[in-house]
């Protein structure tokens, strides 16, 4: 493989790995605030926490079941 199409592979890694982060933030946050109208005050988390498990590497591991679950 030559080393052009090494970099655009990286680069379109690197952007897919981005995009999928946010794009995985905004649905989390987006399912917190449809939950919280269903039935206010039920969450276990705020919507930080739900919003960042998505994209952080440490939450993304140890709590991203249970934001799932809470919501």
């Amino acid at each position: 493989m030559s080393p052009e199409v090494g970099g655009l592979l990286t680069f379109f890694g690197g952007l897919f790995t981005v995009a999928g982060a946010v794009v995985g933030a905004v649905w989390a946050r987006r399912c917190w605030r449809n939950a919280e109208a269903l039935a206010p005050g039920g969450r276990p988390f705020r919507p930080g926490p739900t919003t960042a498990g998505r994209p952080v590497p440490v939450l993304k591991v140890w709590m991203r079941w249970r934001i799932l679950l809470g919501l």
